[in-house]
Parts: C-alpha cells; structure tokens; sequence
C-alpha cells in the first residue's frame, strides 16, 4: 500500500513539472551560429560578414578561446554568438527575464544597463531588448574593471555590469589573472554581405612562354619589440605593452617609432592617463605629420586626443 502510494505521489510531482515547464514561460538567451573556417578566409572578414563589423574579430576571439586571431586554420568551427531580442510582456519585469536567461534574478541590473535603461524596476510591457552576450575575458597584469570598460564600452565608469556578470562584489580589488565576464550587446547584420561568385572557368590555353620577374625587393619587418607590445595589447596586457614600449624606446627603429608612439597612446589611455596619450600622440605626428586615423577604427576618446594633436579642437 506505501509502495503504491508511493508511486502515485512521485507520478503526480512529475505531471505537475511536465506541465509547469510546458505552460510556462519558454526561456531565452543569446543565439549562437556556427561557422566553418574557409581557406583564405580571416576572423576579420568573418566578423564583417556577419556582423557588419570586422573590428569585432578581437571580441569573437576570446569568445572561442583563440589565442592569436590572425592565424586560424581552414575547417576550424568558430561560435558566432548574438544578442536575442526581446519584448517585454504584461506583468513581466527584467527580473524574470534574468531568471529565465541565467537563474539569477539579480542580474536584472546586467539588463538594464547594457540596454540603457534608467529605471528596471518599471519597465513597460512592450519594451524591446536584447540579450547580452557573456564574453569571457582574464585580467592582464595592471589591468582592472575600469580599464576594461573603457575599451569595450567605451567609459571607464561602466564597469557595473561587468562587475555584476562576474559576481565580484569589490571591484577596486581584483587580482590580475582573475577570469571576468563581459556584457555586449552583438548584433547580426541585417543584410549579410554576399560572397563573390567564383569566375566561371575558362578554357586552358598555352601561356606564352615568359621570363620570370625579377625578385620584389624584401619588405620590411617591423620592430620586434613593438610587435610584442601589439601582441601584449591585442590580448588586454595593456600594462605589458607599456612596460615594452617604454624599455624599447632606444631600439625602435626611427621608421617604427610613430607607430610606437600611437600605441604607447592607447596603452596610457587605458589607464585613464589622458595626458601622457596625447603628449605621445603629438610626438608621433611630429615624426609622421601625415598620418591619419580611421574614425571606424578608433575609440571615439581616442579620436579626440588626435584631434587635439593634430591641433584641431
């Protein structure tokens, strides 16, 4: 009799979480789609294809554990994750949706602040947002959540959902090494760019016999100490391409040291050493006047400071 009561009480729980996963809420996160690598093909040209964004490659890197996103091999399965959209319906409030996405409804304030909302607490039905992708990210040395707001986000001061989404509760004390979680908001590009069709094959005929060119001269490699330091850089070691950049100043060839001296910019800009990047920005364009940045591949901070050293205000 106990067996058989037994049974129909765990049989009867089972129907009620059946029918409660099946009534309820479906859950929500942010979309992945694979990608097979194409010979020839670059993370960069991947990204711009799929996001409209070829800067991003850096981003999608980390998100699939690539150490160094210049070289990827054909055949190799990259994760191009996107951020969802979401409206949000009568009766439910960022909480809820938090708790459907991650189990956490604390981190509604992760969704409130990527999505630019000031107030979470009253969001009206009919509200659309997006979810957040969690790119994962480890702290260089000298590195701190502030810096890493102002390289993805643009502000040092918005490092709260970065705190949030990594559960640190003293952001002012994080050691280097220590494995974060970034909020970003991706978006698909509405309008893939279509790949060129190949060029319909022609019929062989005999090439005339030619000579062969002479050799191109060599091209120049560049310094290796500022290839350390961009390598140090690409990786958000901004303390270490500093540190090399500073060491290095007497070996840099004269041709390389413009260069050395926009990066060691960005390096003191991630620091919030606005000063120090602007005197090495002016120095760069006493040594290469007619250097020009690209706006789509600056931060927009950065972009001021070379304004302001190119003497327009």
């Amino acid at each position: 009799m106990r067996v058989s009561l037994f049974r129909n009480i765990l049989w009867t729980a089972s129907l009620v979480s059946l029918l409660t996963i099946l009534s309820g809420p479906a859950p929500v996160w942010a979309g992945v789609a694979r990608h097979t690598v194409q010979p020839g093909e670059s993370l960069s040209a991947i990204t711009r294809d799929f996001y409209g964004d070829k800067d991003l490659f850096a981003v999608i890197a980390l998100y699939n554990g690539i150490d160094d996103p210049e070289r990827i091999k054909p055949g190799t399965v990259i994760r191009l994750p996107f951020s969802e959209r979401v409206t949000v319906g009568r009766g439910e409030s960022l909480s809820l949706i938090a708790k459907r996405v991650w189990n956490t409804p604390m981190f509604y304030q992760v969704l409130a602040d990527v999505n630019g909302i000031a107030r979470p607490e009253s969001v009206p039905a009919g509200t659309k947002i997006r979810i957040p992708v969690m790119v994962p990210y480890r702290l260089g040395r000298g590195e701190s959540l502030s810096t890493v707001a102002g390289s993805y986000y643009g502000n040092p001061k918005q490092f709260r959902p970065i705190a949030l989404a990594s559960a640190i509760d003293d952001p002012a004390r994080i050691a280097a090494g220590t494995r974060i979680k970034i909020p970003l908001i991706l978006t698909r590009a509405a309008r893939p760019r279509p790949r060129p069709a190949p060029a319909p094959a022609k019929p062989a005929t005999p090439a005339p016999v030619k000579k062969p060119p002479p050799p191109a001269p060599a091209s120049r490699k560049p310094d290796r100490t500022l290839i350390q330091a961009e390598e140090a850089f690409r990786r958000g070691d901004y303390g270490e391409a500093r540190d090399l950049l500073a060491e290095g100043q007497r070996s840099i060839s004269s041709a390389d040291r413009p260069e050395a001296l926009r990066l060691l910019a960005s390096c003191h800009l991630a620091y919030g050493d606005r000063d120090s990047a602007l005197a090495a920005l002016r120095e760069s364009y006493g040594l290469d006047p007619s250097f020009r940045p690209q706006p789509s591949m600056v931060n927009p901070e950065l972009m001021k400071l070379h304004e302001q050293a190119m003497g327009r205000r």
